[in-house]
């Protein structure tokens, strides 16, 4: 009998046991198999994850974020897959694009991880309060300069505090400011990967335009965290805000009446959008006995299209293209727009050294946003400057310096 021990994320499903009666389906058709699998609290993942890599125990399966695959790369403990492998599984035709190259590196065409669930991140608004100030929702949010237009208009109208995202220590302001960083027509790095280019003249300016819109924000003492985002939103005390794919099954979940979300519309973010979520890897110490059946477990994860409950229970969207072009993703508007985000959307991580970056400018990031919240009238060019310079100054001796093997 073979046995394969498997992890998954808190985010990918918050009642293990809906996890638990699919996998039961791969069991019976496969000896019985036996399945153990462990869910890693999504603030303790990333350091688990590492545990596996390193001591090379505890999971011969794991799903994993896409902005860590790189790291998992450069310390060689994934195992790649193989041609035959990738064509069983419909190979890069059967994904969505910006998925399935998240699962290779620059420059390197191997195969590490298979898309599983995909993210994105879209504004979400309430349309009445667009309609009474007389904007036109459909071009609403098209560029930073479209949506600083429609915000000062909400503000017009009697909105005070029109928009709002989140300021806490989270990587969720990298996805968020990704939009204008590439509308700008800047980056987090060069095309190849080997410099930073968060410094460069377009991407500062970017990052300015971002910041720059807290004079539209809630002024609160305490960064805005998730809870107390979806609190102003649904309140009405905001008219838009940035979140992910996630926001709508939570919106649903915390009971918003029909008719209230009626009244919710999605649109694309300024400039195109950060596409990330999770891959299915399998680490490099697996047994040889145990090969076969996680590479026919991943094509179940993978393929199957019963899992509807599954992709609702984790807020995210479904990698496979057939899947999505099954209800509700190909009736719900809402989900047309997320797929729009995905489908011209871009991923800054396929790097080794990905991780490390994405650390350093997280911590940066929530340093700006304290500075602001603390002196909203604080110049954003200096803080910029002052806290991001430094930051890109050491990575780039980093990158440059090697960096990991790979």
């Amino acid at each position: 009998m073979t046995s394969l021990d498997l992890s998954f994320h808190t985010h990918t499903n918050n009642d293990p046991e809906v996890l638990r009666s699919r996998l039961e389906a791969f069991r019976r058709t496969h000896r019985n198999a036996d399945l153990p699998f462990t869910i890693f609290p999504w603030d303790t993942a990333w350091s688990d994850l590492v545990r596996i890599a390193l001591y090379k125990d505890g999971a011969d399966v794991s799903e994993i974020g896409t902005t860590w695959l790189g790291s998992f790369v450069g310390m060689e403990a994934l195992r790649p897959f193989t041609l035959p492998e990738l064509y069983k599984l419909g190979g890069a035709a059967a994904f969505l694009p910006v998925a399935w190259q998240n699962g290779a590196l620059i420059g390197d065409q191997t195969q590490w991880g298979i898309p599983w669930l995909v993210d994105t991140r879209v504004v979400f608004y309430w349309r009445d309060m667009l309609e009474h100030a007389g904007i036109d929702e459909s071009t609403a949010f098209q560029s930073p300069a479209q949506l600083q237009n429609t915000l000062a208009c909400l503000q017009a109208s009697g909105i005070s505090t029109p928009w709002a995202v989140t300021t806490q220590h989270t990587p969720n302001t990298l996805y968020n400011v990704a939009s204008w960083i590439w509308s700008a027509g800047g980056d987090f790095t060069t095309p190849d990967g080997t410099h930073i280019a968060l410094d460069q003249a377009a991407s500062t300016a970017g990052l300015r335009a971002y910041f720059d819109l807290y004079r539209f924000m809630p002024q609160t003492a305490a960064p805005i965290d998730d809870p107390l985002l979806m609190k102003l939103f649904m309140e009405q005390r905001i008219a838009a805000l940035m979140s992910g794919s996630w926001f709508w099954k939570d919106l649903h979940n915390l009971g918003a009446s029909p008719y209230a979300l009626s009244h919710i519309g999605v649109a694309l973010p300024p400039g195109p959008a950060f596409a990330g979520g999770t891959m299915l890897a399998i680490w490099r110490h697996i047994r040889p006995i145990q090969d076969q059946a996680a590479v026919e477990l991943i094509q179940f994860l993978s393929m199957d299209t019963v899992w509807q409950d599954f992709y609702w229970e984790s807020g995210m969207l479904p990698a496979r293209l057939d899947v999505l072009a099954q209800p509700p993703f190909s009736t719900d508007p809402h989900y047309q727009a997320m797929i729009q985000a995905l489908q011209h959307g871009r991923s800054p991580s396929r790097l080794p050294l990905w991780g490390l970056i994405e650390e350093r400018l997280t911590m940066a990031f929530a340093q700006i946003w304290a500075e602001i919240q603390a002196n909203p009238d604080h110049n954003k060019a200096e803080l910029i400057n002052e806290y991001l310079t430094p930051v890109s100054q050491r990575l780039e001796a980093t990158l440059t310096g090697g960096g990991v093997k790979r």
